[in-house]
């Protein structure tokens, strides 16, 4: 529980709030916030396709399932 606590803040408070900020420059726009939810989405997936090569298939079938 405690690391996924870590993560959410990790990801969507820190990673999200520094990408957004560098694409839209400090301002607040739109678009530029549907872009680093994008590419804030993709890095926190990317850190977790490792999992696929360090468990087996099933066990990371099966937290899937179970998030």
């Amino acid at each position: 529980m405690i690391v996924a606590l870590f993560e959410e803040y990790y990801f969507r408070g820190i990673i999200f709030s520094k990408i957004n900020f560098y694409l839209n420059e400090g301002k607040a726009a739109y678009a530029g916030r549907i872009k680093a939810c994008l590419y804030s989405g993709l890095i926190f997936g990317g850190f977790h396709f490792i999992n696929l090569f360090h468990q087996s298939f099933y066990t990371a079938l099966r937290s899937k399932n179970f998030s």
